[in-house]
C-alpha cells in the first residue's frame, strides 16, 4: 500500500492534510508520498512499481483526471475534500485499528510540524487549532470509546485542551513540547 497526498506548496493549506494522510500511512504501515497538485511525477510511479504497491490511497482537495489515469492499474481509494472532510474520513478508517488518540495543539501551521512523520505509535492524530474545535473532539472521543488521550504541542493551547477534556470527564495526559512519537516511547 501507499498513501499519496497533494502538495500545493502552501504550508497553511497542506500541513494538516499531509499530517492526517501521514497518520493513515503510518497506522497501515505504508509509505507516505506527497505529490504536486494535479500531477504525479514519473519518479513516484517508478517507486510505486519498485515497491510492488497494489493499493493506493490519494488524499487531497481534488484529484486530476491525469492522476486517475496514471494510477488506473492500482486499487485506488480517493479521499477528497476540505480539511474537515479529509480528517473525518481518515479518522473513520483508523478508529478500527486503535483506541489511542493524540491531540496536537497547533494554533498555526508551523506547530503542525510537531506531529513528525510516520512516528505516531498507532495512535489517531488530531490537529486542534483552537478550543472552538473541542466540542467536536470531545464528541468523537466519547462516541468511539477512546481509552487513551494524549495532548502534545503548543503549551498554552495544550493546557486549554486538557482543561476542556477534564471538564467533560475525559482523562488526558499532557506532554508539552513533545512529538507524538516521543510520547509513545
Amino acid at each position: 500500500c501507499a498513501v499519496l497526498a497533494e502538495d500545493t506548496e502552501n504550508p497553511s493549506n497542506d500541513s494538516e492534510t499531509q499530517a492526517t494522510a501521514s497518520n493513515l500511512a503510518s497506522v497501515n504501515k505504508c509509505p507516505f508520498i506527497p505529490i504536486p497538485k494535479g500531477t504525479i511525477p514519473a519518479e513516484v510511479l517508478s517507486v510505486l512499481n519498485d515497491l510492488n504497491v497494489t493499493n493506493i490511497t490519494y488524499v487531497g482537495s481534488e484529484m486530476a483526471q491525469s492522476i486517475r489515469d496514471a494510477l488506473s492499474g492500482y486499487n485506488l481509494t480517493e479521499i477528497i475534500g476540505n480539511r474537515t472532510r479529509i480528517r473525518r474520513r481518515i479518522a473513520a478508517l483508523i478508529i478500527n485499528k486503535t483506541r489511542k488518540f493524540t491531540i496536537v495543539a497547533a494554533p498555526n501551521w508551523k506547530d503542525t510540524l510537531s506531529i513528525g512523520v510516520n512516528e505516531n505509535n498507532n495512535s489517531l492524530i488530531r490537529v486542534v487549532r483552537n478550543v472552538d474545535e473541542m466540542p467536536e473532539v470531545i464528541d468523537y472521543i466519547n462516541e468511539n470509546n477512546i481509552t487513551e488521550v494524549k495532548v502534545v504541542g503548543n503549551p498554552f493551547l495544550a493546557g486549554q485542551i486538557v482543561n476542556n477534556l477534564t471538564a467533560s470527564g475525559i482523562s488526558a495526559t499532557k506532554y508539552v513540547g513533545r512529538t507524538p512519537g516521543a510520547v509513545g516511547r
